[in-house]
Parts: C-alpha cells; structure tokens; sequence
C-alpha cells in the first residue's frame, strides 16, 4: 500500500515537471509566440506600425531588430488582454530590415522576422517638353528598368533599361515608339532586378 502511493506521488511529479517544461521550453516559443501583422507601410513618411496579436497576453514583449549580424533591442510594450500589442511606428531602414518580437527575458534568436522593405519610389515626371509628343521620365533609382502598360489592360507597351553609368532621364516619343495609336492612358512604373515596383504614375497621351 505503502509503495503504491510513493508510485503515485512519483507519478504525479512527473506530470508537473512536463508541465512546466511544456509552458517554458521550446514548444512554448514556437506555439505561443508573438507575431507582428504584415507591415503597412505609410508612404506619405516612409514607416511601418510594429503591432500584432500575442496568443500569451498580457506579458512584456521587446521589440528587436537584426541588423549588422546583431539583434539591437529597439522598445518594450504589454500585450493587452484582448492579445493585441502596438510598439507605434518605427521608419523603414534603407535596406531590408528585420524585426523580431519576444517575452521579455527570452532571446530573439530562432523567433520568426517579420522583414520591412522600403517601397521603390516612382519615377518623377519631369515635363512634356516642347513636343507635346514625347515624355521625360527621371527614375528615382538608377537600376532595373522603366516600364509603359496601358493602364485600362494592364498590357506591357515599353520598357527601358536604366544605364546605372549614365545615370540620364528617359526620353519616349510617343509616335516613334507607336504608343500614341495603342492607347489614350499609359501607367508608368519603375522596377528594380528583384521584381520590386513602384507606384503607377499616369499619363495620358495627348497624341494619336
């Protein structure tokens, strides 16, 4: 009688250490951890609102972001108790950025990046010239290519390549090129080698 509630005592033990070992260890951060929304990026002041759901909540959550092989601790904020968190809004870096939320006290390796990109500013109108027929386009960054579609069906009318060694704007004559008999509006965008693009810019053609 004696053994068999030392054995259940045991037993009893051992479901509490794997319970505590199930609310802090690994399956806990990979379950349970905070996550930031998709970013939405303000183009009017180039940042992203760090905020998101933590199934955990309430708890403190650091705000990290990687960056030069290192994660810097950028801000602390509580979960609330509807599991929602707001760290505010925090500007986009130059290049691809990577931020992570955790509990406080727990390392930000091995959580799940959320990775902000700074939006491709769209190509600058410049003026129509003299020749109402043509349009000089500036690109915003020297890479990639400038790209005309008709902006009713989306099909692809031009493209130029940007000369990062010329570093000039873009001439198109809109008889020349023939895009004056194939559509009355044109979207203008700007987009660089991995595929990003620029806002549309319209146009309409005066020439036909």
């Amino acid at each position: 009688m004696r053994c068999t509630h030392r054995r259940a005592l045991a037993f009893l033990s051992l479901l509490a250490a794997l319970a505590v070992v199930a609310r802090s260890g690994p399956g806990r951060a990979q379950g349970m951890e905070a996550r930031l929304d998709p970013p939405e990026i303000a183009t009017t002041d180039l940042t992203f609102r760090a905020a998101g759901l933590d199934p955990d909540a309430p708890r403190i959550l650091i705000l990290w972001r990687f960056e030069e092989g290192a994660y810097r601790r950028l801000a602390s904020v509580r979960s609330d108790r509807t599991g929602r968190f707001n760290f505010g809004a925090w500007p986009i870096p130059l290049r691809e950025g990577s931020f992570h939320v955790m509990p406080e006290e727990h390392s930000p390796e091995g959580s799940r990046p959320v990775r902000v990109v700074l939006p491709v500013p769209s190509p600058a109108i410049l003026s129509s010239g003299f020749d109402p027929g043509e349009i000089e386009i500036a690109p915003a960054l020297f890479e990639g290519e400038i790209q005309l579609r008709d902006e009713g069906s989306g099909r692809l009318l031009l493209r130029r390549t940007i000369d990062p060694t010329v570093r000039g704007n873009c001439v198109i004559d809109f008889e020349a090129t023939g895009l004056a008999s194939q559509t009355d509006l044109v979207s203008i965008e700007h987009v660089l080698p991995d595929g990003r693009r620029s806002r549309p810019v319209l146009w309409p053609l005066s020439v036909r």
